[in-house]
């Protein structure tokens, strides 16, 4: 309800020579748990297409957790077994984790965070 309300805001406030080629669904697993939702997609004069609702959510194409709960994995992968982490990130959301999304968000935040790309595994 309210990412549809803030989709509807932005549409008041697109540039004029964007036009609105539909809507398309996404599920992203946020803090609280898996969220559905529709978003509108325009397509600037150019061909470029937007979505406008993504970038104010900050979120890349294809993304399926929020930004947040990556950084709950990584706390919890970093202090913890990936298994031990799966097991209190999915009670924390509510949502099945496995355990080899902790490395994978470990991995992919250690090569943002050094440049260095990803070498090996932890565990």
């Amino acid at each position: 309800m309210m990412l549809k309300m803030l989709d509807d805001m932005l549409r008041d406030i697109v540039p004029d020579g964007w036009k609105n080629v539909g809507t398309e669904k996404r599920s992203v697993l946020f803090e609280c748990g898996y969220v559905h939702f529709k978003r509108r997609i325009y397509q600037d004069t150019e061909g470029a297409r937007h979505k406008p609702l993504d970038e104010l959510l900050e979120l890349e194409p294809w993304q399926r957790n929020s930004r947040a709960l990556e950084e709950m994995s990584s706390a919890l992968a970093a202090t913890n077994t990936y298994r031990k982490a799966s097991s209190l990130l999915s009670w924390l959301v509510k949502a099945a984790i496995k355990s080899q999304h902790h490395r994978k968000i470990s991995e992919k935040n250690r090569a943002e965070n050094t440049g260095t790309g990803t070498h090996g595994n932890r565990r």
